[in-house]
C-alpha cells in the first residue's frame, strides 16, 4: 500500500492497461484502489493470454475483473479483419459490496 494520489480513486478500482511497443501484444496492468496499487504485465499470445507475477497480491475480485478485460479484449482484436489493438484502456469499477477494496 502506498501513500493517496490524485489519481488514486476514492472508492472502487481503476484499473488501466497500456499497450507496450515489440514484437507480440503485450500490456503493462496497473490497479489503483484507495491507498493500494498493484501492477503486472500481460502477454496475449496464441489462443490466450497470460500474466506475469503481481507486484502485490490484488484481492480476488481485481484478479477477476483483469481476466476479464484480457478476455474481452482477445475475443474483439484477435483474429484477421479485427480492429486494431487499443494502446491504452483505462476502466473503473465499484468494489463487490461497495468497499473501497
Amino acid at each position: 500500500m502506498g501513500a493517496v494520489r490524485s489519481e488514486d480513486p476514492a472508492h472502487g478500482a481503476r484499473f488501466e492497461l497500456a499497450r507496450g511497443s515489440g514484437p507480440g501484444v503485450r500490456y503493462a496492468v496497473e490497479v489503483r484502489a484507495p491507498g493500494a496499487r498493484w501492477a503486472t504485465r500481460a502477454h496475449l499470445e496464441g489462443g490466450g493470454w497470460r500474466l506475469e507475477p503481481w507486484s502485490a497480491e490484488p484481492p480476488g475480485w481485481v484478479a477477476a475483473r483483469v481476466r476479464r478485460f484480457l478476455s474481452v479484449l482477445r475475443a474483439r482484436h484477435a483474429g484477421e479483419g479485427a480492429p486494431a489493438w487499443p494502446r491504452k484502456v483505462t476502466r473503473w469499477r465499484p468494489a463487490p459490496g461497495g468497499a473501497g477494496r
